[in-house]
């Protein structure tokens, strides 16, 4: 399967392959990895042919016993997969492959954190996103980047309000437009309209939130003129580059889809399955790949 730009693909959610037992064998530590490595593993990813590199790697001890993680992610698509192999009277091995999901970029069903692990890599895609999926996005970072609660408000006759939010005990009004030409500009009717909406519903300060890549000078004219004759207390335009400065500024990292499986494992949680629980020694980790 081809990785298709007008696609995002998903691997959030894994399943696990059946697990192996390795009776009365005399593994030393080295053959072991050897072993573990090498299993089940092939060079190029199977859906887009590019590299799979080892990007997570854990070996630690258990009651004497050695437990190891390992995971590798394609370079290309990003479709990862984790081995898991513990001794427990005997060496019991899993694979985590994960489920592939593939969406259309406009598609509004697309989960957020997907998307936002996308847009790190792709933030041209801004301009193909569904509008009612770029306000959730805006959501979630602004959620992040204010450290406060966003509600999502904008439905048919808002007015052209689609999000609420307080900075400290300043509410805001946010509106959110997604543009489909990259050389957009907004211009200063946009402006106007929205400023009359926040005053209507007793809102003085706002944000307008664009992928255009500019507004016009009318625009930026408007929105402070506004401010100077005390229609409005604060104002900001935020068109694309600003909103991508912002996103890469998230205080809560975009954890990639395969961090919960050693996440699990660090904290000793089951897995994938009953038969195998680990418990980690935290004192003898290794730490993850840069």
């Amino acid at each position: 399967m081809p990785l298709q730009s007008s696609s995002i693909l998903d691997y959030t959610t894994f399943i696990e392959r059946p697990w192996k037992l390795f009776f009365e064998i005399e593994w030393s530590d080295s053959a072991l990895r050897d072993y573990f490595k090498a299993h089940h593993i092939n060079d190029s990813c199977p859906f887009c042919q590019a590299r799979i590199d080892i990007v997570y790697e854990l070996t630690t001890d258990l009651y004497d016993d050695v437990s190891h993680l390992i995971v590798r992610s394609c370079e290309g698509c990003g479709w990862w997969f984790s081995s898991i192999l513990s001794e427990d009277e005997g060496y019991y091995k899993a694979t985590l492959t994960p489920i592939l999901r593939s969406f259309d970029v406009d598609s509004v069903t697309i989960p957020t954190k997907t998307l936002e692990i996308e847009l790190r890599k792709r933030p041209k895609i801004l301009h193909s996103l569904n509008p009612k999926k770029f306000e959730e996005l805006v959501q979630s970072v602004f959620k992040d980047f204010f450290e406060t609660d966003v509600r999502l408000v904008g439905r048919t006759g808002d007015g052209g309000i689609d999000l609420i939010f307080c900075d400290g005990e300043t509410p805001f009004a946010v509106q959110v437009k997604r543009r489909q030409s990259p050389d957009a500009v907004e211009n200063v009717s946009l402006i106007r309209e929205f400023i009359g909406a926040m005053l209507l519903k007793k809102y003085s300060n706002g944000l307008l939130v664009s992928t255009a890549k500019n507004f016009s000078k009318g625009s930026k004219e408007a929105s402070q003129k506004a401010i100077e004759l005390g229609i409005i207390d604060r104002f900001e335009l935020i068109n694309r580059d600003r909103f991508i400065e912002i996103f890469r500024l998230k205080r809560k990292k975009v954890n990639w889809p395969w961090e919960q499986v050693y996440k699990d494992f660090l904290s000793g949680k089951e897995i994938t399955s009953s038969q195998m629980k680990v418990t980690i020694n935290k004192s003898n980790t290794s730490k993850p790949y840069n």
